[in-house]
């Protein structure tokens, strides 16, 4: 019987967060980079109209984050801010809970995918990276604060 209720996940379906069923590319709706089965797509919309994060607070936080990204390593890698701003404004309603979430869920994702291991590099120690904290990014071994979100200066690392 388990296998039988596995199968459809191994054949390429997945489980839907917003309904638990489970859909596959055939189903797939993608909004801001987060999959949707399509007959879930108008319950994730009215979960968005509902919450206390307004479609601003997530396009300034998207804007920001990206900036320091941006400045940080250069392009290539908006896709991960986006699709974490828009999944965990499904599940969180508080926007300063939802901003430190979707900070530290995506300079994790920088850190595990290997993207960059220390993003954003601490300018003063680059053997680590920063850490946002209290509305900034602060040095790991000294708490110093350096620069609010938005405005990391640019260092990108030279490919070599």
């Amino acid at each position: 019987m388990l296998a039988k209720r596995l199968t459809p996940i191994l054949n390429g379906s997945s489980i839907q967060q917003s309904c638990g069923g489970l859909f596959c590319q055939a189903h797939l709706v993608r909004r801001k980079e987060v999959a949707t089965c399509s007959a879930c797509e108008l319950q994730r919309l009215a979960r968005e109209s509902a919450s206390n994060i307004t479609d601003s607070d997530e396009q300034q936080l998207v804007s920001l984050l990206t900036q320091d990204m941006v400045s940080t390593i250069g392009p290539g890698f908006e896709y991960f801010v986006v699709e974490s701003a828009a999944r965990h404004r499904l599940f969180i309603d508080d926007v300063l809970e939802y901003r430190q979430r979707v900070i530290d869920d995506v300079q994790q994702r920088f850190h595990d995918e290997f993207v960059d291991t220390t993003w954003p590099t601490c300018p003063r120690h680059p053997t680590h990276p920063l850490w946002f904290t209290g509305g900034w990014w602060r040095c790991a071994q000294t708490g110093e604060p350096i620069a609010t979100l938005g405005a990391l200066p640019s260092h990108k690392r030279q490919s070599g």
